[in-house]
């Protein structure tokens, strides 16, 4: 089974680990969370692999939002370690070939359509014949879904589909 990882939140999670006395960890500490951090969320999620879901800086919804700026009352100053680990899901022989860069768009939106695809799909080889077998379409769906989504953006809790929260 497939762990789809929304790594948007891990850039912030990881990005800011520190020392007790609040300096950032070393660069060797914190890709060592970051490699960990990924294989406890895809293992805990039940799945054997992972992808990586990332937003790029061409959001349209930036270009939508008229009233408002998009996200405006977030902080603009990212982790201290944000860039880097972006740079190394992006470029680094681990993961590069893990990641799915959503140019135009956001993860989230990458992510809900890659669980929604999954959905559907299982959708197309259903039948009511299967409803003696698996009891109903739930049972069913559990048994035979190929991803999770793994967040912990309560605003993916709408996506139809099985979910993973880490902690």
């Amino acid at each position: 089974m497939l762990a789809l990882i929304d790594a948007d939140v891990l850039l912030y999670q990881l990005g800011s680990l520190s020392n007790d006395e609040g300096h950032p960890l070393a660069w060797n500490l914190v890709t060592k969370r970051v490699d960990e951090r990924i294989y406890d969320i895809m293992t805990g999620a039940g799945c054997d692999d992972y992808k990586l879901f990332l937003t790029g800086s061409n959001n349209f919804r930036i270009h939508e939002a008229t009233i408002l700026p998009y996200k405006g009352h977030r902080k603009q100053e990212k982790p201290y370690w944000h860039k880097d680990i972006k740079k190394y899901f992006m470029e680094g022989d681990k993961y590069k070939d893990k990641v799915d860069f959503s140019e135009d768009y956001e993860a989230d939106d990458a992510l809900s359509i890659e669980l929604r695809n999954d959905v559907a799909f299982l959708e197309t080889i259903w039948n009511e014949d299967r409803l003696c077998e698996y009891g109903s379409w739930e049972s069913y769906y559990e048994y035979y879904a190929m991803c999770v989504l793994c967040t912990i953006d309560k605003d993916l809790d709408m996506c139809p589909g099985k979910h993973a929260k880490w902690g």
